[in-house]
């Protein structure tokens, strides 16, 4: 078996050969050093591997020629052979060329090639491999970036338009795979816990992107994850060890039904504490009251302390001694719960514009509407965030990719990019680009 596959792959090591050996000559009269001698091996390497991936479908699969006729399986009639095609296909090494029988059907009017199909090969002009990579990359880097990366470091050249074409034609299928599961979870309840139970963060934003005809659109943002996976990583501050993000554009009332599944994913369950953290958007709470309607909510303190703050600025001046030192006051009340204390000094201020009344009032008003939501010194004894960091890192992962100088989208593009980038994110590719079968069959 070796000596046959060793000569077999012969032709594809006498290629490596004769390109190191052109290459040798080429550089000989300017001198070598490390950098050609790595460019001269790379060149030799892809072109003996492009050699060999062809010999190897051969060797592997053969043609796809099993007879002059097969059974159609769509009407169940012959097939007629016609002929072999040829097909070319970017690898990650570059181009292949190889040629498979063609068969046709006469009643269905359908061609049929058996060799793409062995290969498991998509309509694209790209393999397998070169698929998920770009699907990966795409998934990080604007389209342009991604053409320029794989020219960088593989040598090969990718057309904007195919990284484009391949990156949404797997978002799709990434956005496909979303409504399969929130279909499937829709009408199921949460599973009893068969376990103690866990406490739940849920948090939620959005991130507006620029479209094509000058709108502005909300993605929505939803991240989950347990209490547990929130590790002090430096004095005040956190990392997540494990989450889950979801991400979609549209209304408040439909982000509930992504954001239930995701909840059931990331392992939600029956019994389990869950507590909600948000800045009091009216379409977050919406969400959250279609989604956990128990849930305890927990105002982002971040976003609170900026209206408190602009009382400040609007009584004392803004950056002078005395703002700074009645805000810290108000927010270190804040932090022992001590609301009604806080309220009393904003009301109690003197101010002489009717603007400051106003901001006056517009804060007082929020203080009051989401004091539930505000009692820090307990949240802060539990362990529970205060501030919703988590989603706002979230919204920024989402924004990296969908927002940027010259980023307009199209509605469909938009979609297909935010949920391969939720796949990404959360290392959920192989569920829509699987990895290439390494066991193949060898031809008859």
């Amino acid at each position: 078996m070796e000596e046959n596959f060793r000569a077999s792959m012969m032709p594809a090591y006498e290629e490596f050969i004769k390109i190191l050996s052109a290459s040798f000559a080429e550089n000989s009269s300017a001198g070598w050093n490390l950098w050609r001698m790595e460019i001269a091996l790379l060149k030799a390497v892809k072109a003996m591997a492009v050699r060999a991936l062809v010999l190897l479908i051969e060797l592997t699969q053969g043609t796809g020629y099993s007879g002059a006729r097969r059974r159609c399986s769509g009407c169940e009639g012959p097939m007629k052979f016609e002929g072999y095609r040829k097909r070319q296909l970017l690898s990650s090494f570059g181009l292949i060329n190889y040629e498979r029988a063609y068969y046709y059907c006469g009643v269905c009017r359908q061609g049929w090639m058996p060799l793409d199909e062995q290969l498991e090969l998509s309509g694209r002009a790209v393999t397998p491999r070169l698929q998920r990579v770009i699907g990966y990359l795409a998934g990080h880097l604007s389209f342009g970036v991604v053409a320029q990366t794989l020219e960088e470091l593989q040598q090969i050249e990718v057309n904007r338009e195919v990284v484009r074409q391949v990156a949404e034609a797997s978002g799709e299928q990434a956005l496909a795979w979303e409504r399969v599961e929130e279909a499937s979870y829709r009408q199921r309840e949460l599973q009893p816990a068969r376990r103690t139970p866990k406490t739940w963060i849920i948090e939620c934003d959005g991130k507006h992107v620029g479209f094509q005809d000058g709108r502005w659109q909300e993605v929505k943002v939803g991240v989950i994850y347990e209490l547990q996976s929130r590790a002090e990583s430096s004095p005040g501050r956190h990392e997540l060890l494990k989450r889950e993000i979801v991400a979609r554009r549209c209304s408040a009332a439909e982000f509930a039904g992504p954001f239930w599944s995701a909840m059931q994913r990331a392992g939600v369950q029956d019994g389990d504490r869950i507590v909600a953290v948000a800045d009091g958007a009216e379409a977050m709470e919406q969400i959250f009251a279609l989604v956990a309607p128990e849930a305890t909510r927990v105002r982002d303190f971040y976003h609170v302390a900026e209206k408190i703050h602009a009382v400040g600025e609007v009584r004392f001046g803004g950056g002078s001694k005395e703002c700074q030192a009645w805000t810290t006051a108000q927010l270190h009340k804040l932090s022992e719960s001590q609301l009604s204390a806080v309220l009393k000094s904003i009301a109690h201020l003197k101010l002489s514009t009717a603007e400051a009344v106003q901001t006056r009032q517009q804060v007082l008003r929020y203080l009051t509407k989401n004091r539930y939501a505000m009692d820090y010194a307990r949240y802060e004894q539990a362990g529970w965030p205060r501030g919703s960091g988590a989603v706002e890192g979230g919204c920024r992962l989402i924004g990296a990719r969908t927002n940027g100088c010259g980023r307009r989208w199209g509605e469909p593009g938009c979609d297909a990019i935010v949920a391969l980038r939720v796949a990404v994110l959360n290392a959920r590719l192989d569920l829509l680009l699987p990895k290439p079968k390494s066991r193949l069959p060898r031809a008859a």
